[in-house]
């Protein structure tokens, strides 16, 4: 991408022309040449105005725009791609240590559980023990008996309860425009590639999907036939990471 700049500085030098003639022909602010010869697209209100501009420069020096405007989408795209690149760690090392911490703390449940359990149980063989040296009668002992083997299955029945048949998650992506993404359904590579304007994608998952996206403006999302806004949280150059799973048995999906 920085060739562009170069060509178009050296072929304005070669033919000898100032910026104040160009911005009397092109109507185009002495800013924004400067701009388009050091390839600084952050200077432009959009990113439509860069495209635009470089076009009349390139035309007006009797260069090729199409052809910068393709080699400036192509860069646009590998930018995007690396930029992910290197959020990709990031996002798989966190998703990681939540899954460790949920993994975590269900242990730490099911072993407090299991302790109770079994404290309660030696508390109730030691009663019964001491039970047999007393003078308490035997209908007394028989219903101790019987409520501690209640209390013991009850306990039993909380901890060995049965979960949930897990129910499939949907992701759908329909693209406005040409755009870069790349799915992950349930920590496995489902897609990765360019989707153009009317073309859509739908995928299918037992509980997680990561989806990153270059050019986010130019598509739109479904999770579970809900729009998603995949805007927010995104970089200046318009790309995001973004984690969809199912939402807990006691949250509010969005």
């Amino acid at each position: 991408m920085k060739e562009i700049g170069k060509i178009l500085k050296q072929a304005r030098e070669n033919k000898k022309i100032t910026f104040e003639e160009i911005h009397k022909k092109l109507k185009i602010k002495e800013a924004y040449i400067i701009a388009l010869e050091n390839d600084d697209v952050s200077v432009f209100p959009a990113e439509l105005y860069y495209k635009n501009f470089l076009r009349s420069y390139a035309k007006f020096l009797n260069l090729k725009p199409e052809e910068f405007i393709k080699d400036y989408e192509q860069a646009r795209i590998e930018e995007q791609k690396k930029e992910i690149k290197q959020q990709e760690e990031t996002a798989v090392v966190k998703y990681r240590l939540q899954k460790k911490m949920v993994l975590t703390l269900v242990f730490a449940v099911v072993m407090f559980v299991f302790l109770i359990a079994f404290e309660f149980l030696l508390k109730q063989q030691a009663k019964k023990e001491n039970e047999k040296y007393t003078a308490a009668p035997a209908v007394a002992v028989s219903t101790c008996t019987v409520n501690a083997a209640e209390v013991a299955v009850s306990s039993s029945q909380i901890v060995l309860q049965t979960p949930a048949v897990p129910v499939k998650q949907k992701l759908v992506i329909k693209a406005g425009g040409k755009t870069w993404i790349s799915v992950f359904a349930d920590n496995k590579k489902a897609f990765e590639g360019t989707i153009i304007s009317g073309e859509s994608k739908e995928f299918m998952a037992d509980g997680v999907f990561v989806l990153k996206m270059g050019n986010v403006l130019n598509a739109v999302v479904y999770f579970n036939d809900k729009k998603i806004d995949v805007t927010a949280g995104a970089s200046k150059n318009n790309v995001n990471i973004i984690t969809l799973k199912k939402p807990e048995a006691s949250a509010i999906g969005k």
